[in-house]
């Protein structure tokens, strides 16, 4: 898979997120920190409504430190 697509992915579930959590350090953050974990776990997902973040939530304790790191700062849903 390539790598735009996955960060396109990441941020359709981005975008998912209430207007606050939408800043661009915070989305590449996401992006930067759980592409490796998006593409182990979710690649599968179907995108939008917020699945990859849940995908990404629900499988966190098999993610990277910085992954859950960068999970651990966005709003619960």
């Amino acid at each position: 898979m390539s790598r735009k697509l996955i960060l396109a992915a990441l941020l359709a579930a981005a975008t998912a997120l209430p207007a606050a959590a939408q800043q661009g350090p915070q989305q590449r953050a996401l992006m930067q920190a759980c592409g490796a974990d998006y593409r182990a776990h979710c690649a599968n997902t179907p995108r939008g409504e917020g699945r990859i973040l849940a995908c990404l939530r629900q499988n966190s304790a098999q993610l990277s430190q910085p992954c859950r790191d960068a999970l651990s700062r966005l709003p619960s849903r």
